[in-house]
């Protein structure tokens, strides 16, 4: 409200509304053409006209962008939602497409800040939502199982919580660090811990390209625990194996991405863990 009042004031003298300030937000070309919008718009539609009129020479693509939930976007994510509506005046889709799209972007770029849509195609977007909107159906199909087993009612609003992780087993998650004369690169660590809840269940599965999460319902139950191995060396965390044990801490299966088998190296880590935590492991 205060952006808006201070360019009709500024307007209103006849003042240049770049000089007065536009120019943090808007190029001299985006402007003009902020000023001169014709129709029915709103401030943040014509806003977002104007910046998708100088990605787009198609005054129809820019207003159907302009009404979009771009225009409904935070001007604190200026940058990330330029680069959202130059995507799509380069890959024009419908207002409806392109809602559902910036739901699915949304949530990428609040997940990682440097998620970017360069080198992606509508066609990729599409798929990636609509396993996005999977994975979501899965989440809450397993959230429905361990509040069933907890007793509880329906999700209440606000933030997720460690109430939303089942109990598991009680074995501690474990870190190791090679000595500088084994480590393969300055920092090098592996770490085996426990997932609990279905958000980290489904990511798993879907990284790793196996159907882990489908042991939600035994993990709830207390029939099985998920354990992931990952090793972190500069600044990067790569995923190894998932480690499937039984409630007697005998371990089930230990598999890659793709359903692999462990590689020699990955298999004497698992065996230092095991032995650190009484886990049996297959001959």
């Amino acid at each position: 409200m205060a952006l808006r009042k201070a360019w009709y004031i500024a307007v209103g003298r006849g003042d240049s509304l770049y000089k007065a300030g536009a120019n943090a937000w808007l190029s001299r070309k985006e402007v003009h053409c902020f000023l001169n919008v014709a129709g029915d718009f709103t401030f943040d539609e014509a806003f977002w006209l104007a910046i998708a009129r100088s990605y787009t020479d198609d005054p129809g693509l820019a207003a159907r962008l302009a009404r979009t939930k771009i225009a409904r976007t935070p001007r604190g994510e200026l940058a990330f939602s330029r680069e959202v509506t130059r995507f799509f005046c380069g890959h024009p889709a419908s207002k409806e497409e392109i809602d559902d799209l910036c739901d699915y972007i949304g949530a990428m770029h609040q997940r990682d800040a440097a998620y970017s849509l360069k080198g992606r195609t509508l066609a990729s977007l599409r798929r990636q939502m609509l396993e996005w909107h999977r994975d979501i159906a899965a989440i809450e199909r397993i959230e429905a199982m361990r509040r069933r087993a907890a007793g509880r009612g329906p999700p209440t609003a606000g933030p997720q919580s460690k109430s939303r992780a089942w109990d598991g087993s009680r074995l501690e998650d474990w870190e190791w660090r090679p000595s500088a004369k084994e480590a393969k690169a300055h920092g090098e660590r592996f770490f085996v811990r426990q997932l609990k809840t279905a958000e980290d269940l489904v990511a798993e599965s879907r990284a790793m390209h196996h159907c882990v999460s489908m042991y939600a319902a035994k993990c709830i139950a207390g029939y099985a625990s998920i354990w992931v191995l990952r090793r972190t060396a500069l600044g990067k965390i790569e995923r190894l194996l998932t480690i499937e044990l039984d409630p007697q801490n005998r371990a089930v299966q230990v598999r890659g991405f793709g359903n692999r088998v462990a590689s020699p190296e990955e298999r004497k880590i698992v065996e230092r863990w095991a032995k650190a935590r009484g886990v049996v492991l297959k001959a």
